[in-house]
């Protein structure tokens, strides 16, 4: 179970001022502020689904349950997983209403690929000797996940995401006025139009209705925080 102490403000992942620099429009020149603003709010939520989490940092308390036997691949103790990543901070953890001190938890560090447990999402439970063992009963965690977004202080939204956002925003005010399911219109004797079969998607191969520079910097993403 997962609860929003502190949702985020913002959701927005790139800026007015700089789709108006993508595009070559004047700071001064405001008429399609508005629209712009609209754009960068639904494409920031399309990237939020594709990507199936919320990027802006928020503070939540999270509630899991344990038997204590759960193991890893290795046979080891199996680590926590938590739903927000990348970790920021860490406010509190309890196992069974027992408050823990920082001596008796540490993030998980992958031994194969190294991935740092804050941003993976992944917390060891610590014995009082030091060693791994496993999470037992109700545990709940409260914590910080996600990313400070464009306008805000200390940017940490990968450059990357931003881009991906700047693109579906260009292209969406670029073909605002366009059919995007007309694939073919003559003109001639007053020609004829075609339109596409079934829902259209700007994708070739990787994700559909997006584009495949679009999908490839997400798809990197993902692999990122997998």
């Amino acid at each position: 179970m997962l609860q929003v102490l502190t949702p985020a403000t913002d959701r927005k992942l790139t800026q007015i001022a700089t789709i108006k620099e993508e595009l070559s429009i004047p700071t001064d020149v405001t008429t399609d502020d508005d629209l712009i603003g609209r754009l960068i709010l639904a494409s920031s939520d399309q990237i939020g689904g594709i990507l199936r989490r919320v990027l802006a940092l928020e503070t939540v308390r999270e509630t899991l349950r344990f038997s204590g036997w759960e193991r890893g691949n290795d046979g080891a103790a199996a680590p926590m997983i938590l739903s927000r990543r990348p970790i920021t901070e860490i406010v509190s953890i309890t196992e069974n209403d027992t408050l823990l001190t920082e001596a008796d938890w540490q993030p998980f560090t992958d031994p194969i690929s190294g991935a740092d447990g804050m941003i993976s999402g992944m917390l060891i439970r610590l014995s009082d000797d030091g060693h791994q063992r496993g999470w037992r009963g109700r545990v709940v965690v409260e914590y910080s996940a996600g990313f400070a977004l464009p306008g805000s202080d200390n940017q940490t939204l990968p450059p990357s995401i931003e881009r991906a956002c700047v693109e579906l925003v260009s292209e969406a005010y670029l073909t605002r006025n366009i059919n995007p399911a007309l694939v073919e219109e003559r003109i001639d004797g007053v020609g004829m139009k075609r339109y596409a079969n079934g829902s259209y998607s700007r994708s070739g191969t990787l994700m559909p209705g997006i584009s495949d520079s679009v999908a490839l910097k997400l798809g990197a993403f993902i692999e990122l925080l997998a």
